[in-house]
């Protein structure tokens, strides 16, 4: 990993400080801070990562006042940073913030921008994983295809005004009129919109249609592909792949290219948001999820890519379903 910016922190006595880990980050050095150099108490420097306690160094004000380190710590990770000592005096922390190899491809990507057009775009993205766990073109709408959905939606209202009035018509003078083709609404099991084309010899071909869904918690769910199989429920391990961004469209995180993230449905090991959007959702399904900041990060956040209070947007496809 490359170098990406300065890290520091500096631990006071008698305090902690957590974070989930948003970025990568690597501790090189450690200093102590004499506050009062006769005293020379030992100062113990313990990190927690998760729910497992680790000492990394142990200092002395006018002994051993620095400590080399080469210490990694990955994204998604609960750490937290505290000193102990009969006298124990601030410790300065020191590192860097890694560069991921993903974040070196989105820079060379971001400079081929304006050079790729959207099919292409997918294309580049897919070839540096396994192309069935991708969130592929059909699953991302571009808006060409937004826009032709739109008119198709339009055309389908305009022949609907035109029967009813060649209907209205036909009342009047009493002649037939050719049949046309009629656009009405149903709804599948899962009470999901459907458009059914209802043709001149009576077969009915029903098109799924997105709907959104808002839940009273807040949470918005729109399904853009439909998947296979039976539906996740509470204790499934699921596997999925994920885009997260905020409300202004900055990304924040996304799962590794090739990679599935798994955990167990229901269980708290992810933000309330995903237990309750992913729950229903079948093998090769993608969902929009739109999740307010209570469901999420709340007032906390997870500084410093989700500020606090902020309601996160996150595109999901299930992958797999145990």
């Amino acid at each position: 990993m490359f170098n990406k910016g300065f890290w520091a922190l500096q631990v006071a006595p008698g305090q902690s400080y957590t974070q989930i880990v948003s970025e990568p980050f690597r501790i090189s050095l450690a200093t102590v801070v004499p506050v009062n150099p006769q005293a020379g108490g030992r100062t113990t420097l313990f990190v927690r990562v998760n729910t497992k306690e680790f000492v990394l160094c142990t200092l002395r004000p006018g002994q051993i006042e620095q400590q080399q380190l080469d210490i990694t710590f990955a994204v998604d990770e609960e750490v937290s940073f505290y000193v102990r000592g009969s006298s124990a005096c601030p410790v300065q922390l020191i590192g860097n913030t890694l560069m991921t190899e993903e974040d070196i491809f989105r820079d060379e990507l971001a400079k081929l921008a304006g050079k790729l057009n959207h099919d292409e775009l997918i294309s580049v993205l897919n070839r540096m994983g396994d192309p069935d766990d991708e969130i592929d073109s059909d699953d991302i709408p571009s808006s060409t295809e937004e826009d032709a959905e739109e008119d198709s939606q339009s055309k389908d209202s305009e022949e609907e005004d035109s029967e009813e009035e060649e209907e209205d018509s036909e009342e009047e003078e009493r002649k037939p009129v050719p049949e046309k083709k009629r656009m009405t609404l149903s709804a599948d099991d899962n009470g999901r919109a459907k458009k059914s084309k209802v043709s001149p010899d009576g077969q009915t071909v029903k098109t799924d249609i997105q709907k959104l869904k808002k839940l009273p918690s807040g949470l918005e769910v729109k399904t853009v592909k439909e998947g296979n199989g039976r539906t996740a429920k509470q204790g499934d391990k699921v596997g999925v792949r994920y885009i997260g961004k905020l409300e202004n469209g900055k990304l924040f995180d996304k799962s590794p290219v090739g990679e599935t993230f798994s955990f167990t449905l229901g269980a708290s090991e992810v933000i309330k948001g995903w237990d309750l959007g992913i729950h229903g959702m079948k093998v090769g399904e993608v969902r929009d999820l739109k999740i307010p900041s209570a469901l999420a990060y709340g007032a906390r956040g997870a500084p410093p890519r989700i500020p606090p209070n902020t309601a996160l947007v996150f595109k999901v496809k299930l992958i797999s379903l145990k």
